[in-house]
């Protein structure tokens, strides 16, 4: 009955698709030709308090006593189960999205994971050079071409937009766990499948989010650009090390202790380096530009960018080839540079700019 239903269930998924992307109406554009696409800005900040509020007051203590309350490796098991379980839909939407390499890893992540992984709790997969991504409905209908819509913060759940909105209906009804729940009318067994995910993965973000807060001139404006960012990331298939804004509505790989994009322009000027800046870091703000003078210089300076984006600062590193520059950009909000300056000219042929 399930496989009779699935094309219409695939065309009405389309239809939402391009209805949720068609209708959107395009955002304010700001200076320098950036569209933040946020037409309910009010809207979605008064949700986004309430949000913040439902965080302090309930998700962040329950996350905070989980990770107290278990031991790291059982931790760690809970999240490879959950993956696990969450492993046939990426499979969809790798097939759907013509990602056969991608489809081919998560079938072999779920062979091997389900058997020698006792069911999920370990992931062995990893260990033997399969590692884990992410993909989801929202991602493989931006794969179809429907545009993302206007930025949109739903209850509870936070960062979204239209088309993300429609993916996560997609897989919650195209879950295979949750239609053996429906099925044994055990749909509380799905609910508390969801709050379990999305405490562990509040877990593992609490200090990034924290330190995001603390050093954000504006929150609600610095995680609109993270959840753009890292969406964009997923979609372009690449790895991403930027925490989860929005961890109750869904799983990602554990965030690392950096948060680095790799920069994909190569300006060769100052206006185009900084045209890239502006565009790697989402929001307009200042941050910390570090130049290495020489090729053996590189590691020094990375080293250097990383102990200041520890301390909360929002830093790119340039690595110069011949006419080119390119390098990665370690992302974190701050308030001023003036702290670093003399870091910065510790560095070879370092500077600060904002």
């Amino acid at each position: 009955m399930l496989f009779r239903r699935l094309p219409l269930f695939i065309s009405g998924l389309f239809a939402l698709g391009l209805i949720a992307s068609g209708c959107a109406a395009p955002g304010p554009t700001v200076a320098g030709g950036d569209s933040f696409n946020d037409p309910i800005e009010d809207t979605n900040r008064t949700i986004f308090g309430i949000n913040q509020e439902i965080d302090k007051a309930v998700i962040l203590p329950v996350a905070r006593a989980y990770r107290w309350a278990v031991i790291p490796p059982m931790r760690q098991s809970f999240h490879d189960f959950m993956q696990n379980l969450n492993a046939p839909v990426v499979f969809a939407n790798d097939v759907l999205q013509g990602q056969l390499g991608l489809a081919s890893q998560t079938f072999g992540r779920i062979a091997i994971n389900s058997t020698m992984g006792f069911g999920g709790m370990f992931d062995f997969a990893t260990q033997f050079g399969v590692p884990y991504h992410a993909n989801d409905f929202g991602i493989t209908l931006a794969t179809w071409g429907f545009d993302e819509g206007p930025y949109v913060v739903l209850p509870v759940l936070g960062p979204s937009n239209p088309r993300d909105t429609v993916g996560m209906i997609a897989d919650g009804l195209a879950d295979p766990g949750d239609q053996v729940a429906s099925a044994y009318h055990r749909m509380w067994a799905s609910l508390a499948r969801a709050v379990v995910s999305g405490i562990d993965e509040r877990s593992r973000n609490i200090e990034a989010l924290d330190d995001i807060e603390r050093t954000s001139l504006d929150f609600y404006a610095t995680i609109r650009s993270l959840y753009r960012q890292r969406r964009a990331a997923q979609i372009r298939h690449e790895e991403n090390n930027l925490p989860n804004p929005s961890p109750l509505g869904g799983l990602g790989p554990a965030p690392f202790r950096h948060f680095a994009t790799p920069l994909l322009h190569e300006p060769e000027s100052l206006q185009g380096q900084a045209r890239a800046m502006h565009e790697i870091l989402g929001e307009r703000g200042p941050f910390v530009a570090l130049q290495p003078g020489g090729r053996r210089a590189g590691a020094g300076v990375r080293s250097l960018g990383e102990k200041i984006a520890d301390a909360g600062y929002r830093v790119i590193v340039y690595d110069r080839r011949n006419t080119g520059a390119s390098g990665i950009a370690i992302e974190k909000p701050m308030e001023t540079c003036e702290p670093y300056r003399s870091l910065c000219a510790a560095g070879s042929g370092s500077a600060c700019s904002s």
